[in-house]
């Protein structure tokens, strides 16, 4: 399994844009998707945990038996 992937950062429809005094702001969208997530060990149906820093996102399985310390 590689360890990293290349994403393009998309852009969500019309409907999601956010309108601040008439000037329209683009929502930025990234789409996770293939076997490699099950390779990874994420499973349909479970939850994540995205922790957030400055330029990084850390994407954590949740299982039942974990619990997520903000």
């Amino acid at each position: 399994m590689k360890r990293s992937r290349k994403l393009r950062i998309g852009e969500m429809g019309a409907r999601y844009s956010v309108y601040h005094y008439g000037t329209r702001h683009s929502v930025p969208q990234i789409r996770l998707q293939g076997k490699w997530l099950r390779q990874a060990g994420f499973v349909a149906g479970e939850h994540v945990a995205i922790i957030v820093e400055a330029g990084k996102l850390t994407v954590l399985a949740i299982r039942e038996e974990d619990s997520l310390v903000e």
